[in-house]
């Protein structure tokens, strides 16, 4: 993993209580940043999983980084080793399952798997789904309902790698609009024109302080439209938004969409 974390901490994230199934109907491929640092947003996605009654399973210690830092930043030896790659053993890993659907709340993990994967392992043999095309179903087909409002005013945060990479604009919005007595804010630059948070590829590693500055302009311009809440699905971005809003100096809660799912459908 990206953080040097122990590989045997990869699952700590998992509550005793979760509802693993040895059948499941999905696969969720967690991600190294919500297993070792954004742990809330692992928990909240199984949370909105069983709260829809959705049969899931995770690799736990058998998920390995997807590689997309690596790949963003040139090192795709380690991606593509035909032998001990990430690419072989997370596809290794998937078949043993059965995997007939793998969802990610990862934007970078889903960008990996859905770009990066079939280049260099060819056409994947599974469905896969970011969590906000996934949840957006559930709640289409009144598998999953949304019983309290939104917190905030909010305003929705494109995440490049599902946004302008991958198209999935509305699904967010669908989703937002879809709590009750919910204030939604459409930022100036959103969709395809969105701004970065600054945090993707490689860039944080290298440049953190430029990083979070371009987060602030991003911070700011969310409280320019009137909004007390900036909502993204991507745990980078996230991460990012939120330390933009402290070299900001502004009050402005940030919060990861599946966590704003979660807490109103288990209201």
């Amino acid at each position: 993993n990206p953080y040097d974390e122990p590989h045997e901490n990869r699952e700590a994230w998992i509550p005793k209580n979760a509802k693993r199934s040895k059948n499941p109907e999905v696969l969720y491929f967690v991600g190294c940043t919500a297993s070792y640092r954004q742990q809330k947003i692992a928990q909240d996605a199984t949370r909105v999983l069983e709260a829809a009654g959705v049969e899931y399973d995770v690799l736990g210690k058998d998920e390995w980084c997807c590689g997309s830092p690596l790949i963003r930043t040139g090192q795709t030896d380690i991606v593509t080793d035909e032998k001990d790659g990430l690419v072989k053993h997370n596809l290794r890993e998937f078949e043993k399952r059965n995997a007939q659907t793998v969802v990610t709340a990862c934007a970078g993990c889903f960008m990996t798997l859905k770009h990066n994967y079939p280049i260099y392992a060819g056409k994947l043999d599974f469905q896969l789904f970011h969590l906000t095309q996934f949840i957006d179903k559930l709640i289409t087909d009144k598998r999953l309902i949304l019983k309290r409002p939104l917190p905030r005013k909010v305003a929705f945060h494109d995440p490049c790698h599902i946004g302008r990479h991958h198209g999935i604009f509305e699904e967010p919005r669908r989703i937002l609009k879809a709590f009750p007595q919910s204030t939604f804010l459409e930022l100036p630059h959103n969709r395809y024109d969105s701004q970065c948070c600054g945090a993707g590829g490689g860039y944080k590693i290298q440049f953190n302080d430029r990083s979070e500055y371009i987060a602030s302009l991003r911070v700011k311009e969310a409280l320019g439209v009137g909004a007390e809440m900036l909502v993204s699905s991507c745990p980078f971005c996230v991460t990012n938004l939120t330390a933009g809003a402290k070299v900001a100096d502004v009050k402005m809660d940030v919060a990861e969409l599946v966590s704003l799912v979660a807490d109103s459908a288990s209201a």
